[in-house]
């Protein structure tokens, strides 16, 4: 193929964005480890339920965001792989289909 593989023609750096789903993955577990702990007592007053309820849904956005990233780290991590067999893929075809493209007869001018 003329100017490169498929990967070098739609410029993707499949081991860059295999390093980024690795990032990524370490930042969704990291955030996955985030707990929070606010310590209000009063007991009896509002103040006490509200502090309950401000842990438990801090953790569930951290927990939310964890996994969005995470969703994010596998993309990346799939699609290196996606870009990877496409390129292979593409290849093989045009392999498949030099050797099968008719040849001109003997002979035969081809101005």
């Amino acid at each position: 193929m003329n100017g490169g593989t498929m990967v070098d023609i739609l410029k993707v750096d499949a081991d860059a964005l295999r390093a980024l789903g690795q990032t990524l993955t370490g930042q969704a577990d990291a955030i996955a480890g985030i707990k929070i702990a606010v310590a209000v007592t009063m007991p009896g007053s509002p103040v006490d339920g509200v502090s309950k309820a401000i842990d438990e849904n801090t953790e569930a956005a951290f927990h939310a965001l964890g996994g969005h990233v995470r969703k994010m780290a596998q993309i990346a991590g799939s699609g290196a792989k996606t870009y990877e067999e496409v390129d292979g893929a593409f290849a093989d075809e045009f392999a498949v289909l030099a050797r099968e493209s008719p040849r001109p007869p003997r002979g035969a001018r081809m101005d």
